[in-house]
Order: C-alpha cells, then structure tokens, then sequence
C-alpha cells in the first residue's frame, strides 16, 4: 500500500574481470615469495579464476562481458595490497573479485507514504505481493519532490528474505 513503484537498477562502475596485482613495496605478483610462473587455475563457488604472470582473470565473468560489451572481456583494474607472498595475495584477490565481477544491484522504490523519521542507513522490509517477494535493505539515499509529493527512496544491502508476512 506505501510502494507505488520497485525498480532494479544495476551499476557497473566497480566492475573487474581482471586485477593485475601489486603486494607489498609494490612488487608486482610474479615477484613476491612463493610465485610460480606456471599458471594455476583455482576454483571458488561458481567462478574459476586463473593466475598468469601478475594478473589475477576470472573467466565467466570475461566470457559473459565479452560477449555484452564486444571485447575480450579484460576489464582490469590494478590492486595494491600489503601481502608478501604470492599465496596471499591470490587468496586476497580471489575472495576480493567475488564481490565485483558482477554488477552491484539495488532497488529504487517510489513510495506513497516514507515514515517521516526514516534516515539514511536504516534498515526497511519490503513486501511485493505481486511478485511474492520479501526482503531486507538498507537506505542508501532518499528524497522527496515538492511539486508532486513523490517519495523516494534508494536501497542497498538488500537480502531476500524467505517467509511471509507474519515474518516482519
């Protein structure tokens, strides 16, 4: 009854397939202790990732920009971290690239009535009963126009819940 509208919007300004990396006293990968200049291929959920030289790629997320974008799919970035060896470092950038290989995803919701004191950083539940949808989100950012009264909010964090109604 408070929601006029849900949309998702993703943004890919973090995005990375590749990070070439740089450890402490900014040696690149293949110099720190323990590199071995054979590439190695590691397995993470539903990635793989695979080490050649400095870089750090993983390979569906190459293959699926790819295709989106009409390149190779290298969208790098460079990494600074504080580990000397070359175990650390993968391990870093593994459990790391997890987080951005797809795009970020939040919600834009447009309400018909926004409690007068929500703020910044609070958490809120929504439900969508079209949809049978309920979840969980952090207000990242909320406005209100004067000319039409429309409120608006944007959220992050967000986490599907499962459960119904009773559970909020």
């Amino acid at each position: 009854k408070e929601v006029l509208s849900i949309r998702e919007t993703s943004d890919i300004s973090n995005l990375a397939t590749v990070w070439k990396m740089y450890g402490k006293d900014n040696k690149l990968l293949q110099n720190l202790s323990g590199y071995s200049s054979v590439p190695k291929t590691y397995t993470r959920g539903d990635h793989t990732y695979k080490v050649i030289n400095s870089e750090i790629r993983c390979l569906e997320a190459m293959d699926k920009w790819k295709s989106a974008l009409d390149t190779d799919g290298n969208i790098r970035q460079l990494r600074y971290t504080d580990y000397s060896t070359a175990k650390d470092c993968i391990d870093y950038a593994i459990r790391e690239m997890e987080k951005i290989v797809e795009p970020l995803l939040s919600y834009e919701v447009e309400f018909v009535y926004l409690p007068k004191d929500i703020q910044c950083g609070d958490t809120v539940h929504i439900l969508d009963d079209v949809d049978n949808i309920l979840l969980k989100a952090r207000v990242q950012s909320w406005s209100k126009s004067e000319s039409d009264g429309i409120e608006e909010a944007t959220l992050c964090d967000y986490v599907l819940l499962e459960g119904s109604k009773a559970d909020i």
